[in-house]
C-alpha cells in the first residue's frame, strides 16, 4: 500500500509505525505493519474515512 510515486522500499519501517502510533493516539485504533487485516490497507481506509467526516473528528 506504500508503493507508488514513494517506492514503499523508501519509507522506513519505522516512520510507517510513528505513523500508526500517532493515529493510534488519536483515534484509539491500532493497525499493526505488515498485518494482511490490520496493517497498511486498513490504515489508509479509516484515515479515508476521517476525512470524509470532516477531517479531525472522532467517532
Amino acid at each position: 500500500m506504500f508503493a507508488g510515486i514513494n517506492d514503499a522500499a523508501s519509507i522506513p519501517p519505522a516512520v510507517i509505525e510513528e505513523m500508526f502510533n500517532d493515529h493510534s493516539e488519536f483515534t484509539g485504533i491500532e493497525f499493526i505493519p505488515g498485518n494482511k487485516r490490520h496493517g497498511a490497507d486498513a490504515y489508509f481506509e479509516d484515515v479515508v474515512e476521517y476525512a470524509t467526516l470532516g477531517g479531525s473528528s472522532v467517532i
